[in-house]
């Protein structure tokens, strides 16, 4: 790996997929061991368990990501983002504060208002704004190395 300061960062990231994967597949044989065949119905629903799941990964995804330096591997990564350092330490600083955000609007989403469609149309709208900023950042510190 070229850049050993973010293998910590990119083994947590590795543990963060593994642990959601493994909570999906718990509750799936949870559904199997008890003959569910609507998982929509009930207090653990599929669009509240998901929305669980997606907000705590998130939270944890974005707490990792401003600790990341640049590279081509981890983080969030535009060609803008990646001019210097200077703007790449902002876009990820950034990017770690929307997830976060996400993260916790999914937890808050998953007892009020549990729906697979917006859950994707805001995790769309991050990476956007995300996306823009990363622009607007390249623009305002680009020239500064």
């Amino acid at each position: 790996m070229k850049n050993e300061a973010n293998k910590k960062i990119i083994l947590n990231i590795g543990l963060a997929f593994i642990l959601f994967f493994n909570a999906l597949s718990y509750y799936i044989l949870y559904l199997q061991a008890n003959n569910v065949t609507d998982i929509s119905s009930g207090v653990f629903g599929i669009e509240r368990i998901l929305l669980l799941i997606f907000g705590v990964f998130f939270i944890f995804i974005g707490n990792l990501i401003p600790m990341s330096r640049r590279n081509s591997f981890v983080g969030m990564r535009t060609k803008w983002s990646m001019t210097n350092d200077t703007v790449w330490k902002k876009c990820q600083l950034f990017s770690g504060i929307s997830m976060i955000l996400l993260g916790i609007v999914f937890l808050i989403l998953a007892f009020v208002f549990p729906n697979i469609i917006f859950m994707f149309v805001l995790i769309f709208t991050v990476i956007i704004t995300d996306t823009v900023y990363t622009y607007a950042a390249a623009k305002k510190y680009g020239d500064k190395a």
